[in-house]
């Protein structure tokens, strides 16, 4: 089963990829992005402030700013609660308490 991403997830997924600082290629392969999807994340996060460009000689990098870690912390905690949720929906309830008939 193919699983799709939210956009929470792949800003998730770039920043924890950028907590050390990484290149544009790290994070496209690590984030599982096109280059074009990795590039239009990348111009939101650095002008939302999620995410900062650092220039080192020739090459640049990409590290995750005070910001974006706690977008990160954020992220985590309402993870966490959702999974809790979740969990306490399906313990409490079987398939019959859903009112589902069936087939």
């Amino acid at each position: 089963m193919n699983k799709r991403r939210c956009e929470y997830d792949i800003v998730a997924s770039i920043l924890i990829t950028s907590k050390k600082g990484a290149t544009r290629t790290q994070i496209m392969y690590c984030a599982n992005l096109s280059f074009a999807l990795l590039n239009k994340y990348l111009n939101f996060l650095i002008s939302d402030g999620l995410l900062e460009y650092k220039k080192e000689r020739k090459n640049g990098f990409y590290v995750t700013s005070e910001k974006g870690d706690n977008f990160l912390a954020s992220y985590r905690r309402i993870q966490a609660i959702c999974k809790k949720v979740v969990k306490n929906l399906v313990n409490k309830r079987s398939s019959s308490d859903w009112g589902c008939s069936e087939v």
